[in-house]
């Protein structure tokens, strides 16, 4: 067998042990919500498509919702908003994204849990100085109707504010599954996804995990994180709850 047909078996190998995969992680998690927050440049829209595909779930972001029924105006982003509430209380099982910080913290809270379904809340926490890198190197046209400002100045605030709202308002839900996954600004997307995917095949079969508590804060029975780790200026808009 030459090295290109060995290369051949081998990527056929890796595909058909990620469906294998993929079906057992669809067949262990039970229907729900998983809300995926963080500040911009965290890494929440590409951990968000990853988990749609692997659950079988559908996916919605509140710029997703910017993006379809929004117009830069504050009725547009208020219509936005209201399209994003809608998938959280809805009784399908839905991956959500926003920042998890904002004027609008509490609706999202209430409305997921009005949707009576199980909640999970996951923390995506890069190192900060990444998150920026990448929201500069991102082109940003998300209508918004709000005053702009550098994102150097953004990731900061956006963390500080959901280190507020992570204490204050996500891991005070009784019934709601709070997880902070940390990792570095170098870990790639695959391993992000392999990490939550497989902590939530555990939780969901009630299996312990080790290394796995929330973090900060009196501690929860069933209250997960998971801490990984990887063996100019340019102006975009502070959107609250982006």
């Amino acid at each position: 067998m030459n090295m290109t047909e060995n290369d051949t078996t081998q990527s056929r190998e890796t595909e058909r042990n990620e469906r294998e995969h993929t079906s057992r992680f669809r067949l262990a998690l039970a229907p729900g919500k998983i809300l995926i927050i963080g500040t911009m440049g965290s890494g929440k829209t590409t951990l968000a498509g990853r988990l749609a595909r692997d659950t079988g779930f559908l996916s919605e972001s509140i710029d997703a919702c910017r993006i379809r029924y929004g117009d830069g105006t504050t009725a547009g982003e208020e219509l936005a908003w209201d399209q994003f509430l809608k998938a959280c209380r809805s009784q399908e099982s839905v991956i959500l994204e926003f920042s998890g910080c904002g004027p609008h913290v509490e609706e999202v809270r209430d409305n997921l849990r009005s949707s009576g379904m199980r909640v999970s809340i996951l923390w995506l926490a890069i190192p900060l100085e990444s998150c920026i890198a990448r929201s500069l190197q991102r082109e940003q046209d998300v209508p918004y109707p709000y005053l702009w400002v550098p994102v150097e100045d953004a990731v900061p605030a956006f963390d500080y504010a959901l280190s507020i709202a992570w204490e204050k308002v996500w891991c005070r839900v009784p019934g709601f599954q709070v997880m902070k996954f940390a990792f570095p600004g170098t870990a790639p997307a695959s391993e992000i996804s392999a990490v939550t995917r497989n902590v939530f095949m555990a939780l969901h079969n009630g299996n312990a995990c080790s290394g796995i508590g929330r973090e900060g804060g009196r501690k929860r029975s069933r209250r997960t994180r998971k801490h990984a780790s990887a063996g100019q200026r340019k102006r975009v808009g502070q959107r609250d709850g982006s």
